[in-house]
């Protein structure tokens, strides 16, 4: 399952993502994230939290004010 949302448009997809991981099969979810700046990306403590208890979740992130490599990578916490 492929989402994809932007700064405060996470906030509909969360529910989405707690159902699917919560069920801990497939499909796999995969929430492509952007945001402006890194202080646009909200809840990223518990999207990381999420991907480190379920292999099914990951969560790329997009900053076009910041490099590729300071946000982490796939599903990796992300720095300030």
């Amino acid at each position: 399952m492929a989402l994809n949302g932007s700064a405060v448009g996470m906030a509909p997809l969360r529910a989405v993502i707690h159902a699917q991981t919560g069920k801990s099969t497939e499909p796999r979810v995969s929430c492509f994230y952007g945001a402006r700046t890194v202080a646009d990306l909200f809840y990223t403590a518990e999207c990381d939290a999420l991907a480190a208890r379920h292999p099914i979740f990951t969560w790329p992130r997009h900053c076009p004010t910041r490099p590729r490599a300071a946000l982490g990578g796939l599903g990796r916490p992300l720095t300030r």
